[in-house]
């Protein structure tokens, strides 16, 4: 099992700039940022669509950063080609169109930047392009290129320390991740539902799965995103449903997008058990 991938740590790493956590700095926060929206789909200026990880917004700056996490890759020309044809469209976006896509309290006052957010390799290639780029090294944060903002050069004006991985919470798998990884989450929270469950029945389905995994980030996910997060969990019980663990204790509901328990929970929840162990140990493994 691998862990998880350099693009998705980024993408936890720039949200816990915002979120006061313990052993992570919080600069984003102090200047009002939270997260707006996560995978959206934006339109440009010219038509074109543009797909950046987050959108961070500042009701006291009326700022938003629209964040594009690089990381998980090396660059070739083929690669550098793909990223300056999305680096032309970013610069295609505007104030006005952004502002119908995000919350702020005074739209018509909205200013953004677009923001690059990856490590010391990827930044020494994309620098050309101007944006401002947060690069994450292994003990700490700092800025390439200036933001239209002032504040937001100041707050990362020195280099600011960094004591170990970020929190991974926020967002805890992508849909590109290790299915093994995505497995582990899915049935550690299919356990809490059989414990939590007064009487012997049970059923659920990926969205009720995936909006307790994701939590209160869950209604920021663009349905984009979401669908193709369903369709991998939906995988994963497909799959798991044939194992021998839960050969017959997992059957989908005819007609509905529902999934059913079909004997005893204590039964279906320690077959559940028994592929969290083995999950758990191939990480292990891995790790060693």
């Amino acid at each position: 099992m691998r862990g998880l991938s350099e693009h998705t740590m980024l993408m936890n790493a720039m949200i816990g700039l915002c979120v006061p956590t313990h052993d992570w700095p919080h600069p984003l926060k102090d200047l009002g940022f939270s997260v707006d929206s996560i995978e959206p789909v934006l339109a440009t200026k010219d038509g074109k669509k543009v797909n950046p990880d987050l959108i961070l917004t500042s009701n006291r700056l009326t700022h938003a950063l629209v964040v594009e996490c690089k990381g998980g890759y090396e660059i070739d020309k083929y690669r550098k080609k793909e990223s300056d044809d999305q680096a032309r469209r970013y610069s295609k976006i505007s104030n006005n169109l952004l502002a119908h896509r995000v919350s702020i309290y005074d739209p018509r006052r909205l200013t953004h930047d677009v923001t690059y957010v990856t490590n010391d390799e990827i930044a020494e290639f994309i620098k050309e392009y101007g944006y401002p780029i947060l690069v994450f090294e292994r003990d700490k944060l700092y800025k390439i290129n200036s933001f239209n903002k002032e504040v937001l050069n100041s707050k990362f004006s020195s280099e600011i320390s960094i004591k170990g991985p970020p929190p991974t919470h926020f967002f805890p798998f992508n849909d590109n991740d290790d299915p093994s990884l995505i497995a582990l989450y899915v049935f550690q929270k299919l356990v809490k539902f059989a414990l939590k469950t007064r009487d012997d029945s049970l059923e659920f389905d990926e969205n009720m799965i995936l909006k307790s995994i994701f939590g209160a980030y869950w209604k920021n996910i663009h349905e984009t995103k979401k669908k193709k997060l369903r369709k991998k969990v939906r995988g994963i019980l497909n799959e798991y449903s044939k194992n021998k663990e839960l050969k017959g204790y997992l059957e989908k509901v005819k007609d509905r997008k529902n999934w059913r328990v079909t004997k005893s929970l204590e039964a279906f929840r320690k077959g559940c058990q028994k592929i969290i162990e083995t999950l758990e140990k191939q990480r292990k493994i891995n790790e060693f």
